[in-house]
């Protein structure tokens, strides 16, 4: 498995549809990619537009998206800067020599997020649990683990976000086969989408089908997107399974390619700054500094939380990665409809 295949892997067949964009002119300013949401991507980039003066082009799109539009654009690159909902996603580009070393990690908080090399440096991160309808039962004495949901103990139907399609969602498949081993996970998956699992593609298609009640749960969700639906007064609710959910953080880095540098490393310290951190802990994001804070949502779900995580090594996770996916796609997302 070469670097540059798990690279287009993670680009869930989107590549073709990004292919168009290799022609487009340089309008001669920073070029941000940023995985969603879209409202924080925008805020940040009239927060420095308004702080700089300076115009930023901005393309918001699923992590997987924007993976196959860098690999569509390797031999005519335009972006300067990245923002990816996936610390593995971020290993990768840097393993193929995509990204720009600099010393903005130096001296930031929560070291463990970042690439100690200054590959990249994560703005937040978001937690993977379970979103629920708000009627859903309570579960067992010790709370639901990942393996109701995939075994059939959860009165319901499920849904999982494509792995493929979704960066968090890929991060939480190699944390979940990490923390079971190889065959057990892979067997619990199998079984779990003969039995049922529905698979969805990026995490907001899969919450639709939970506001309309066409599932009752979504596996793998990532909590900011299912917070916002609550902030919004939606009958969702937020859990994180007993042994533990997958925190996957958002590394921004400036690529290697840029002919703009000084700025990109701008843009990227902002995203750093208090004022922009603080916008992402509106959005249900846990802000890397601590003086940003925790919006109320994300703090009333973190309070039914045990602590507990399903630990992810980024590394171990990319020589594995590509397999994976190619493998999910096969055996888990396509094997229901092969078998129609």
């Amino acid at each position: 498995m070469t670097r540059r295949t798990a690279l287009g892997l993670l680009a869930g067949g989107a590549l073709a549809a990004m292919v168009g964009g290799c022609g487009r002119r340089d309008s001669g300013r920073l070029v941000v990619y940023s995985a969603g949401p879209r409202p924080l991507a925008e805020k940040l980039r009239a927060g420095y537009a308004a702080a700089t003066g300076r115009e930023i082009e901005l393309f918001v799109a699923a992590t997987g998206q924007i993976m196959a539009k860098l690999e569509a654009e390797r031999f005519n690159a335009r972006a300067d800067v990245v923002i990816l909902a996936s610390r593995v996603a971020a290993e990768a580009l840097k393993a193929a020599g995509r990204l720009r070393a600099t010393t903005l990690a130096a001296g930031r908080e929560r070291p463990e997020w970042h690439d100690e090399e200054g590959f990249y440096v994560a703005t937040g991160a978001a937690t993977i649990g379970v979103a629920l309808r708000a009627d859903a039962p309570a579960g067992p004495s010790g709370g639901w683990d990942w393996e109701d949901f995939f075994g059939g103990a959860f009165p319901g139907r499920v849904t999982l976000p494509s792995p493929v399609r979704s960066g968090a969602t890929s991060d939480f498949l190699m944390a979940f086969l990490q923390a079971r081993g190889e065959a057990r996970g892979w067997g619990t998956l199998e079984a779990a989408r003969r039995a049922g699992l529905d698979i969805a593609g990026a995490n907001a298609q899969a919450m639709s089908g939970l506001l309309t009640g066409a599932s009752a749960a979504v596996v793998g969700a990532v909590d900011y997107v299912a917070l916002r639906e609550v902030a919004r007064g939606e009958p969702v609710r937020v859990i994180y399974p007993a042994s533990g959910g997958v925190v996957t953080t958002r590394p921004a880095a400036v690529l290697a390619t840029t002919m703009r540098a000084e700025e990109a490393e701008s843009f990227v310290r902002y995203a750093l700054g208090l004022e922009a951190q603080r916008e992402g802990a509106k959005l249900h994001f846990e802000p890397m500094r601590a003086d940003a804070g925790l919006s109320v949502e994300k703090k009333a779900a973190r309070a039914g939380w045990n602590g507990r995580t399903l630990p992810l090594d980024a590394r171990v996770a990319l020589a594995t990665q590509g397999a994976a996916l190619r493998k999910f796609q096969y055996e888990v997302e396509r094997a229901v409809e092969a078998d129609g």
